[in-house]
């Protein structure tokens, strides 16, 4: 009997690129290094007949096809960040140079009044076995969170049109990316008053857990366009809360205030990593900068945490007339994404 071929979980890989036209497949020329969960989300109905059969026939048909990517929670990097964030908030391919000669900041604004443009990516996924492959690749949702003594974290979900066999990876070259995990403990928060600039006042010795969850209002269009695959997507509307643990501390304390009397406030987390291969006017090190502008929406009672007081909050993210909205920047070596 001859030997199968095995799948060999050693040997995943998920691979991908973004697309030129939404929904046009493109050569999957990137690695993405982390895990996730490919599932093919199509609609496959059984109709009753009056058959004569006790089983009931064995006809079907697929009514709908979907597919849907499970980023699976990890490290956050600096350097695979930025697929993320131009996928659920709005693309930016070329980093801006910062000053003359310092490397490149990618700024990713939620928006006011109009809707923003992500961009779409083709994906692989597979092992040595079987490569399932999908188009038109939208962020509906991520996460990215925080604990004393850890790495950030980041996950997400991509939704597509349809997954097909691939037979194998488009390519077997692509190289694993060098990237810098994003550590908890470098961050440093600030909280400032409605009309002032983020980043100006910090609040030390108070943040021990924060994690912003996105929807990101990217979803298909669900019209007849002589495909059972959707052809079109748009943005609804973002939804963003941004979820604090805080030392109860005088700074917690003006916050609950705030929080009672529907204060705006203007939230910056930063985190810094390794020095730029060239420092720059703004930015001397790697940076992820979330910049929340909103306000609070609950304050939980106080709780503990090893003999210390904490309280919980829950911010949202919201357009505030005189603080402008909010934005994530990330600061790297990547002159380009494409």
């Amino acid at each position: 009997m001859a030997q199968k071929t095995s799948g060999v979980r050693r040997l995943r890989k998920i691979q991908f690129s973004p697309e030129t036209t939404a929904g046009t497949a493109v050569s999957c020329d990137d690695m993405w290094r982390g895990t996730a969960i490919l599932t093919d989300d199509r609609t496959i109905e059984t109709p009753e007949e009056d058959d004569g059969w006790m089983a009931g026939g064995d006809r079907q048909y697929t009514a709908m096809k979907r597919a849907s990517l499970s980023l699976e929670e990890r490290d956050a990097t600096f350097e695979e960040l930025p697929w993320i964030l131009g996928g659920g908030i709005n693309w930016q391919s070329t980093g801006a140079g910062d000053g003359t000669v310092g490397k490149y900041s990618y700024t990713y604004p939620f928006g006011t009044s109009g809707v923003k443009t992500a961009k779409t990516f083709s994906f692989e996924a597979g092992d040595n076995v079987l490569v399932e492959t999908f188009d038109y690749g939208l962020v509906s949702e991520f996460t990215l969170a925080a604990a004393y003594g850890e790495s950030v974290r980041m996950s997400g979900t991509v939704i597509g049109r349809e997954v097909t066999s691939a037979g194998a990876f488009y390519s077997t070259s692509v190289q694993t990316p060098t990237v810098e995990t994003i550590y908890a403990n470098k961050g440093q928060f600030y909280i400032d008053a409605k009309g002032g600039t983020a980043g100006t006042t910090e609040a030390p010795a108070t943040l021990r857990d924060w994690s912003l969850a996105v929807t990101t209002g990217f979803t298909p269009v669900p019209t007849q366009d002589g495909n059972i695959a959707w052809a079109h997507h748009k943005q609804v509307g973002y939804e963003a809360t941004l979820s604090l643990t805080m030392e109860l501390n005088d700074t917690a304390g003006t916050e609950k205030i705030a929080w009672r009397d529907g204060t705006p406030r203007i939230i910056q987390i930063k985190t810094e990593g390794a020095a730029l291969t060239s420092g720059g006017t703004s930015y001397t090190n790697k940076s992820l900068i979330i910049n929340a502008v909103g306000v609070y929406e609950t304050f939980d009672p106080m709780s503990d945490a090893d003999g210390n007081d904490t309280v919980s909050a829950t911010f949202r993210l919201r357009h505030d007339a005189s603080a402008g909205d909010s934005e994530i920047i990330v600061v790297n070596n990547e002159a380009t994404y494409s």
